[in-house]
């Protein structure tokens, strides 16, 4: 009934997940004739599995959250273990008959040009030996090598391995956007109420409309600049989450309201989103008096009316180019549209300026 909506349910190879559960949801979803989606591919060890031969250890500290940590020399990286299990974990799907659609990753973790790497891996004279001359002279030049050696690192450890079993599968990370050979872009477009507590000033409780007002514009942003950068030929599908709560302060326990996240997925599709991933799991790091199972169930409605409303239009966003990417306050107007010239000629007025009018209209 989902998958008849447009709404495909993920095989989540993360949490507390078993081989042997997988597989049997992967079965139950081909039965149904529904695309295997499969979520949260891990490593077992981590970032460690991409530095098992590394010999050069330092501490430092994560700016992330201000703890000190290990950390590797980037460039004595192997991704011979990573490949190597997920290729193993692939063809467990392809010796049970399940054919893979899509893999989304998740991982989030180094080598990156952020958390603070950069000062680690200067301090360290004998890493800084290995780096290309002038690479660590300044953060300006460590960051465009950094960016791209972390995704040559894991179009080897993640890509190739999922591409070697299921070739035709487009695969993505979270954060990441389509760069080297993952084919989709995934912006995080998650609705954080750290957002209200940095912009409310607590004289008085904050109502859902004024939550709305401040939630709105910059998650809407985040959409727009990552669609605005959308590779030719790769898709783009921002990963949504209605209520994410990163503080625990209760004063802060309100999510988007159902009415302005609908309003958020619809912008995104006109502003050319391909589709879209809902993390509705309702596990973030704190848990907050909500009713959770309805706010995330209702998540799904959210997107499913968005996307009924916009299959009878469907020709705009199939075909047509976004025209405005514009992102105002919540109280101002907002308005996306995608649309295309005329293939025929048209005499539209008087003047090229009201035909420029006219098409604008």
């Amino acid at each position: 009934m989902m998958w008849a909506r447009g709404i495909d349910p993920t095989v989540d190879l993360g949490w507390n997940w078993t081989p042997e559960g997988v597989l049997a949801l992967g079965q139950t979803l081909k039965e149904a004739g529904v695309p295997l989606h499969v979520n949260g591919c891990w490593l077992p060890g981590g970032w460690e599995e991409l530095y098992k031969k590394n010999t050069i250890w330092m501490e430092g500290v994560s700016v992330a959250n201000g703890v000190t940590r290990k950390w590797p020399c980037y460039l004595n990286y192997d991704t011979t273990y990573a490949h190597d299990f997920l290729v193993n974990q692939m063809q467990a799907f392809q010796t049970a008959g399940l054919r893979i659609a899509a893999v989304w990753f998740d991982y989030e973790d180094i080598p990156a040009e952020w958390d603070g790497g950069y000062a680690v891996q200067k301090g360290s004279a004998e890493c800084a030996a290995k780096y290309p001359p002038g690479v660590l002279d300044t953060f300006a030049t460590y960051k465009p090598f950094m960016e791209a050696l972390r995704t040559k690192i894991l179009d080897a450890a993640l890509v190739d391995p999922i591409h070697e079993v299921f070739p035709q599968a487009p695969v993505s990370n979270f954060g990441e956007m389509a760069t080297g050979k993952f084919g989709v872009a995934v912006p995080c477009v998650y609705v954080d109420n750290r957002a209200l507590q940095q912009n409310w000033k607590l004289d008085r409780p904050i109502t859902p409309e004024e939550a709305d007002a401040i939630y709105f514009p910059p998650v809407l942003h985040v959409v727009s600049a990552a669609l605005a950068t959308k590779v030719p030929g790769k898709l783009a599908v921002p990963y949504f989450s209605r209520f994410c709560p990163m503080s625990a302060d209760p004063r802060w326990a309100m999510p988007m309201s159902s009415g302005i996240f609908r309003e958020l997925i619809r912008h995104s599709f006109l502003r050319g989103a391909d589709s879209v991933f809902l993390y509705n799991a309702g596990n973030g790091p704190y848990t907050i008096n909500l009713p959770d199972r309805a706010l995330w169930l209702g998540s799904i409605e959210d997107a499913r009316s968005v996307y009924d409303e916009l299959l009878s239009f469907r020709e705009f966003p199939d075909h047509g180019t976004p025209m405005n990417r514009e992102v105002r306050r919540l109280r101002a107007p907002a308005w996306s549209g995608p649309g295309w010239r005329c293939r025929i000629r048209c005499w539209c007025g008087p003047s090229p300026s009201a035909r420029s009018r006219r098409r604008s209209t």
